[in-house]
């Protein structure tokens, strides 16, 4: 077909873009970055890499990004600051800009549910004033209250509902979603509780959602539903009764890591008893386990000497 200098010109910068700064994982991926060589402006020697006052159009995010990739909702631990979110940036002290346009995108989404919106993992109801803000009630009760009053619990959690109900139902888009902690402020009962509605979110429109997390109770939550499904698979009736199905989870579909002082992360899934190693789990237990022995071995060694 013989040499095309144009062609030429576009394969180096698509490999230049490759080596430094992007490495594909998709064929469509792949594309998406030939794509932007093309549109990049064009100097007499070839693509020109200083161009001053050209940036990526709008509508190539629009369209041509939109198409490949689904960037991440990110929900911070501060969430619950957007419960304030309304009396403006001067109300929340020493917030930086990007954490403030987040807070936004999240009050943005809070003001879209107008009527009653069941929120599970709380067993409460949420609906949005345009006059007065967020409110909140206990399912089955009459009486709103306003969000601003409500538990530290609910104003850390709601949001993360809020924002997987608005894009698997509203939007209808598949969507990652990170999670800071989200056993922030509940009770362990919650915080199994909201393990499970990720999870069934989950199942239900092929996303994903990713989690950091301290919490023993939500990494064991995690194991009983992946221990359903495991059972599950022989005896299904039976484990149904006690764990609803959608919340099973195969640890195919799981990946748990233990993030190391040296900034490395472990794998702590056992791949023989698909379960999150016990050791991890417990070992924290059995360092404050040992304070209790010694201590209970001081009373009954001092009562024998009595």
């Amino acid at each position: 077909t013989g040499y095309n200098p144009q062609l030429a010109e576009e394969e180096k910068y698509f490999n230049q873009a490759l080596s430094i700064k992007l490495n594909p994982i998709s064929d469509s991926f792949t594309s998406l970055l030939r794509e932007l060589a093309i549109i990049k402006p064009k100097s007499q020697g070839g693509y020109d890499f200083s161009t001053i006052g050209w940036s990526i159009p709008t509508s190539f995010f629009q369209n041509e990004v939109a198409r490949i990739m689904d960037n991440p909702f990110y929900l911070p631990t501060e969430r619950g600051l957007q419960s304030i979110f309304s009396l403006g940036k001067s109300s929340i002290q020493n917030i930086s800009d990007s954490l403030f346009n987040q807070l936004a995108r999240i009050d943005q989404i809070a003001k879209s549910y107008r009527e009653d919106t069941f929120i599970q993992p709380l067993n409460v109801v949420y609906k949005y004033d345009l006059h007065q803000g967020g409110f909140v009630k206990k399912n089955g009760e009459n009486n709103f209250h306003s969000m601003n009053n409500a538990a530290s619990g609910y104003q850390s959690t709601l949001p993360v509902v809020l924002v997987s109900k608005y894009y698997k139902e509203l939007r209808k888009k598949n969507k990652t979603i990170i999670i800071e902690e989200p056993e922030m402020n509940l009770f362990p009962s919650a915080q199994s509780s909201l393990l499970k509605y990720l999870v069934s979110r989950g199942a239900d429109n092929n996303s994903q959602t990713l989690i950091t997390t301290h919490s023993p109770y939500i990494l064991t939550s995690l194991n009983n539903l992946m221990y359903a499904y495991q059972i599950g698979q022989i005896f299904p009736n039976e484990v149904n009764k006690i764990t609803d199905k959608k919340y099973w989870i195969s640890s195919d579909d799981i990946r748990v890591y233990r993030l190391l002082s040296d900034g490395s992360a472990k794998n702590i899934i056992d791949n023989e008893l698909k379960q999150i190693d016990a050791g991890e789990l417990d070992g924290i237990s059995r360092n404050i386990n040992k304070d209790w022995d010694k201590i209970s071995d001081i009373e009954y060694n001092r009562n024998d000497e009595d």
